[in-house]
């Protein structure tokens, strides 16, 4: 049993089982045993969305596009995602193949992990 629980649930009986009579909530109560149930939080990911905006110059009448930002360089994952991922990749030796189908089972995405060579190119063909 682990000294902390995030949430407590008590179930009381509802009759007795000799008699069938009803057992009201506000009897003094102990425990009769105790049982724990772990789990991980659901999750997902937070995706943060960079939009490249462009306006008309109004001296010149050409059209200006903002810098790449630097979120849009490189690998698309924050940097716990891109721990995780390093990990799995590294001390896992888990495929690139494996990897995304992974990410998909557990996030819902797929195609967001590519191999460096991949990024690296992806990153150099927006410039």
């Amino acid at each position: 049993m682990s000294d902390r629980f995030d949430r407590l649930v008590e179930h009381r009986p509802g009759e007795c089982a000799c008699w069938r009579a009803s057992l009201a909530g506000d009897l003094p109560a102990e425990t009769a045993s105790a049982h724990e149930t772990v789990d991980l939080a659901e999750t997902h990911p937070i995706v943060e969305r960079h939009l490249r905006l462009s306006v008309i110059c109004p001296s010149c009448r050409t059209r200006v596009a903002a810098p790449l930002p630097d979120a849009a360089k490189g690998t698309p994952f924050g940097p716990r995602l891109h721990a995780v991922a390093t990990y799995l990749k590294t001390f896992q030796a888990l495929s690139y193949e494996r990897l995304q189908r992974t990410f998909a089972d557990l996030f819902g995405r797929e195609g967001a992990l590519r191999p460096p060579e991949h990024v690296h190119q992806a990153a150099l063909a927006d410039r």
